[in-house]
């Protein structure tokens, strides 16, 4: 299904695309696949599946972890700065260094159900708790979930899927 949000004042549409962006998968599918509005599926999604056999499949981030993303965000305004500073700084109480984990694209992502459920559920709860930019809480929700998952490099997914304009 396709989602559009429509503008209304006073309501935070990105917000709320990170409702459905998290959301456990509707009506018993199998697979979803999440793309953002600024990429294009490439390929019959069967054949994604087929060569992933993770239960959810990422697309590794040219920054190296959420600490540098985080930081970029600030610079860009892409969130409120004390609100990515606070997000970042549970990570930081919760041992979490720049090393500990990479960094992924929230733009594209493939999941099989029901394994991937745990991650989602935990995802969505890091996003409504903290910064809305989910690129942040991506990594530490699937560490944390115990889902087999796989950061694959973007020019290995050019054959899946293309971002437009990047």
């Amino acid at each position: 299904r396709t989602i559009q949000v429509e503008n209304a004042e006073g309501v935070d549409r990105n917000r709320i695309a990170k409702r459905y962006k998290t959301e456990i998968a509707e009506h018993g599918a199998d697979a979803s696949i999440w793309i953002d509005r600024h990429c294009r599926l490439m390929c019959d999604p069967t054949a994604l599946f087929e060569e992933f056999p993770e239960d959810v499949v990422v697309v590794k981030h040219y920054r190296s972890n959420v600490f540098a993303e985080a930081a970029a965000c600030r610079r860009q305004s892409k969130d409120d700065p004390e609100l990515i500073s606070r997000t970042v700084e549970r990570w930081r109480l919760e041992g979490i260094t720049p090393e500990d984990l990479g960094l992924y694209y929230g733009g594209f992502i493939a999941r099989r159900h029901p394994a991937a459920d745990r991650f989602s559920a935990l995802w969505a709860n890091y996003i409504a708790s903290g910064s809305r930019r989910d690129q942040l809480s991506l990594p530490i929700a699937l560490e944390r979930s115990g889902v087999s998952f796989r950061g694959v490099e973007r020019g290995r997914m050019r054959e899946f899927f293309h971002i437009r304009g990047k």
